[in-house]
C-alpha cells in the first residue's frame, strides 16, 4: 500500500485529534500549537514549516516526502510508539472517484450520548400533558439538554488535556555532568528515577530517532557524539519527555548549516564547507553553496553559523556587540531575520531583528522568559535590516538591556541562570551578512571578537 495513503490518513486522524476544525482554515498559530503538543508527545521539535507543508499550505515540490523522524513523531502524537506501529495497526483503502483517491477511514465512530424524553404510559394522558404544560416542559427539556451538553464539553476538555499532560509535572532531577568536550565527546548524564511513573524509561537525542534505554535504579549513563555541535537530550518516561538538559562539542572556529526548516530545529541540518563561513570580511556564505533545486523550488532557506568553545564568560554578567545587516531578495518572503545566540550551559540569550513591519515573527528568549511577538509588542527588534545596524547586549545579574545603533530599545528581567557561555550561534533567513562579534566579561574586558577577516565597508 502507497506510503502516502498512510501519511494523509495519520493527517486526518491529526486533525480530528487537534479539534480546531477543518485544517484547511488553521491559522500560523495553529501550526505553533500543534508543533508544541507534537513536541511533548514525542521529544521531536518539528517545525511549523514541516507541518504546513504537510496539510498543504505552503508550496511543497510534489516528490516531497516526510523524513522518517517526523512520521515517527506524527505517530507518537496519536499514541503509537513509531510510524511502523501506525501503519501495523491501522488499515486504507483507496477507492477511485472522478479520477480522485479517496482515503476510507477504518475507524470505530466514537460513541455518543443521546437524550431521550420519558413517555407517559398513554396516548390520551400525553396530549393532555402537552396541552397544559408543553410550555413548561419544553423550557425544562431545553434546561437538560443545555445541562447536558455543558457536562460533555468538560469532559471533553478534561480528557483531552489529560492526554497531553507530561507523565510528571513536579521538576525532575536530569543534567549532563560534563556538558562541554572536544570531539570525540561522551557526555555523562546524572539522573534520578525513584520518583517517576512508569514502566520505561530512556534518553533520546534531538538529532536521533534511537532511544538509550533506563533500568529505574539506574543513576547515570553514557553517551558519544562525534560531530561537533550542540545537541538537546531528552529523559522519556513511557515515551513521553519528562526532562531535558543540552550539551556540546566543541568546533574548530566557526561552522555553518543550512535547513530548510526553522532555524531552532536541531534535527534537520546539512553541514556546509569551511569555505562557506566567510566571504570579503564577513560571517557571510555567498549564494552558490545552496543547492540549485532549493533556490529554485522553495527561494528561501535559513543559514546557521556557530562556534562552540569554552568563552570564559558567565552569561548572567556579559556584553556582546555585533553588527549585521540581511539584504537578500529571495521571492515569495517579505520579512527576513538576523538571530544572534549566546547558548549558555543552563539557557539561552537570543536576540532577534527582523525587516521593518514583520516585528509579529519576533521570537527570543532570556533565560526562561520566552518573547513571541504574536501577543507582545516587539516593533523595536523590527528594524531596516537591508542596511547595517548595530546592536549590543547588556546582562547585569540578570537583567537584560538590548540596544539598536546605540539607542535602548528593550529591557528585560530573567531569574533562571543560563550558565557558562559555552557556544555563539548566529542564524539567518537566506544569506544574512554579519560584520563583526564582540564578547565583554562582568568587569568589560574584552574576552572575544572576531571580525572575519574585517574590510567591510558600509
Amino acid at each position: 500500500m502507497s506510503e502516502g495513503l498512510y501519511i494523509s490518513k495519520c493527517l486526518k486522524l491529526i486533525e480530528h485529534k487537534f479539534d480546531r476544525g477543518s485544517s484547511q482554515y488553521w491559522t500560523n498559530g495553529d501550526f505553533k500549537i500543534l508543533k508544541k503538543l507534537i513536541f511533548e508527545a514525542s521529544s521531536v521539535n518539528l517545525s511549523t514549516y514541516t507541518l504546513e507543508r504537510l496539510y498543504g499550505k505552503l508550496k511543497t515540490n510534489k516528490h516531497y516526502k516526510p523524513r522518517t523522524d517526523t512520521k515517527d513523531a506524527l505517530a507518537l502524537f496519536l499514541g503509537y510508539s513509531d510510524w511502523e506501529d501506525f501503519k501495523n495497526q491501522n488499515s486504507v483503502t483507496s477507492k477511485k472517484a472522478d479520477h480522485h483517491t479517496e482515503i476510507v477511514l477504518q475507524d470505530k465512530k466514537p460513541e455518543t450520548l443521546t437524550i431521550e424524553p420519558v413517555m407517559e404510559k398513554t396516548a390520551d394522558s400525553v396530549l393532555l400533558n402537552a396541552k397544559q404544560k408543553g410550555k413548561k416542559n419544553r423550557i425544562k427539556y431545553l434546561g437538560v439538554l443545555f445541562l447536558t451538553l455543558i457536562i460533555i464539553s468538560v469532559m471533553m476538555v478534561s480528557k483531552y488535556r489529560a492526554s497531553i499532560t507530561p507523565a510528571v509535572s513536579r521538576p525532575v532531577n536530569f543534567r549532563a555532568e560534563n556538558p562541554l568536550g572536544k570531539p570525540p565527546h561522551t557526555t555523562k548524564f546524572l539522573h534520578d528515577l525513584s520518583g517517576l511513573e512508569g514502566n520505561k524509561f530512556s534518553i533520546k537525542l534531538s538529532q536521533s530517532i534511537e532511544k538509550i534505554k533506563l533500568l529505574k535504579s539506574d543513576k547515570s549513563s553514557f553517551t558519544p557524539a562525534l560531530i561537533p555541535g550542540w545537541y538537546t537530550a531528552y529523559l522519556l518516561s513511557d515515551s513521553t519527555p519528562v526532562a531535558s538538559t543540552r550539551f556540546f562539542v566543541e568546533t574548530s572556529g566557526w561552522q555553518v548549516h543550512w535547513t530548510m526548516a526553522s532555524p531552532q530545529e536541531e534535527n534537520s541540518r546539512w553541514i556546509l564547507p569551511p569555505t562557506a563561513v566567510s566571504s570579503a570580511g564577513r560571517l557571510y556564505t555567498p549564494h552558490s553553496f545552496i543547492p540549485e533545486n532549493i533556490k529554485r523550488d522553495f527561494g528561501y532557506y535559513f543559514l546557521s553559523y556557530y562556534n562552540i568553545r569554552n568563552f570564559n564568560v558567565k552569561g548572567d554578567n556579559l556584553a556582546f556587540e555585533t553588527r549585521f545587516r540581511n539584504n537578500s531578495k529571495e521571492r515569495e518572503s517579505m520579512c527576513y531575520d538576523m538571530w544572534f545566540t549566546l547558548m549558555g550551559t543552563e539557557g539561552n540569550l537570543r536576540m532577534h531583528f527582523l525587516s521593518t513591519g514583520c516585528a509579529g515573527f519576533i521570537n527570543m528568549a532570556f533565560g526562561e522568559k520566552v518573547l513571541d511577538g504574536h501577543n507582545q509588542n516587539l516593533t523595536p527588534f523590527g528594524t531596516d535590516i537591508q542596511n547595517w545596524q548595530k546592536a549590543r547586549m547588556k546582562v547585569v545579574n540578570k537583567f537584560v538591556h538590548i540596544y539598536l545603533n546605540d539607542k535602548l530599545i528593550y529591557k528585560v528581567k530573567y531569574t533562571k541562570s543560563v550558565g557558562a557561555i559555552v557556544g555563539i550561534n548566529i542564524m539567518s533567513k537566506t544569506n544574512g551578512e554579519t560584520d563583526y562579534v564582540k564578547l565583554y566579561n562582568l568587569e568589560r574586558q574584552l574576552v572575544y571578537e572576531d571580525d572575519f577577516g574585517g574590510g567591510v565597508s558600509d
